[in-house]
């Protein structure tokens, strides 16, 4: 399995515990040193729900807009006509607020407990800019203010959480900037081998004296033999008919969204379970390539990776049986 050779840099939990340290007094550091103006007197509890005012900015590693700018700037306010506006800054994008977004956002205060580092402004100066302070500001129609301010970082869980809110939210607008630009390019290769029930089911493409063929195998590991092997002549619409079938699921976005893991480099498609253990009698292995040259390369023994990756796998080798059938 291919294995990312650089490692990212992140956030430990020792680290975390000393961005959120809510002791100290107020500092001030040049470059390398900490910055610390944290109000311990901060309420660590809001009674309100009602979002009246909002605004965050971080950097994300594995995230990025159509213009592949990692950087984000949210903000909610009201505008002239008392309307409160949902925008994303850098992007110039914005859009009338609804109770969805509100709402939404509270959820994740809440699940994320954010509340609980309100006060919390402590940073350390001179750092490179995707650390730099992150700031999540936000008033409530009570008057209460929940504010923190930290070192970013790059692979956030509730940054992540936020940035999908909003991008999932202008989607429904009808506004795609904060996702990446789509892949406009044919496939001209996939090699999808699954292992399952005791066989191992492979459907690829090969050149063989001369002319393309599209190859079926079907081994089965109980009895050591091949049950099934066929091939028939490559099918000349046959790109155009799998990019549009993996076109539908989002399949470059979401990949390239989990392409990283924080902790033993495994990679995949869709976000996994950390306590997940392989499964001996299962694996897909599945190699895509565009004409562009992006490359999508999946190997996985992972059930719930699988299971998320099945309609795609479903509908594929709907189409080849299709094939072989005529």
């Amino acid at each position: 399995m291919f294995k990312k050779g650089i490692k990212i840099l992140m956030i430990t939990l020792l680290d975390l515990l000393m961005i959120f340290n809510l002791g100290g007094c107020v500092k001030q550091a040049e470059s390398g040193g900490t910055i610390d103006n944290t109000d311990k007197n901060a309420p660590k509890e809001i009674k309100s729900k009602e979002i009246i005012n909002f605004s965050v900015n971080f950097y994300l590693q594995d995230r990025w807009k159509k213009d592949d700018n990692h950087y984000f700037y949210f903000e909610i306010k009201e505008n002239e006509e008392g309307d409160l506006i949902a925008s994303e800054t850098i992007s110039k994008i914005s859009y009338k607020a609804d109770e969805e977004l509100l709402n939404g956002l509270q959820k994740i205060i809440d699940e994320e407990e954010l509340v609980k580092l309100n006060g919390t402004d402590r940073y350390t100066a001179g750092l490179p800019s995707e650390y730099q302070p992150s700031r999540l500001s936000v008033l409530y129609a009570s008057d209460e203010k929940l504010n923190i301010t930290t070192n970013n970082n790059p692979t956030s869980p509730w940054a992540i959480k936020v940035y999908t809110l909003f991008a999932e939210w202008f989607l429904d607008k009808g506004i795609d900037d904060l996702y990446p630009k789509k892949e406009e390019s044919l496939i001209n290769r996939i090699d999808i081998t699954l292992i399952e029930n005791g066989q191992i089911i492979s459907y690829f493409g090969a050149i063989m004296d001369g002319s393309k063929y599209f190859f079926k195998s079907i081994y089965d590991e109980t009895q050591k033999k091949t049950i099934e092997e066929d091939n028939i002549d490559f099918p000349i619409d046959f790109y155009q008919t799998v990019t549009s079938i993996i076109n539908k699921y989002n399949f470059i976005r979401e990949y390239d969204f989990t392409y990283f893991d924080h902790y033993d480099g495994y990679y995949g498609l869709y976000e996994r379970d950390d306590n997940e253990i392989d499964k001996e009698d299962l694996k897909l292995e599945m190699y895509v390539e565009y004409e562009s040259g992006k490359i999508v390369n999946i190997d996985t023994k992972k059930q719930s990776q699988v299971e998320q990756l099945r309609p795609i796998i479903n509908e594929l080798f709907g189409y080849y049986e299709e094939l072989f059938k005529k």
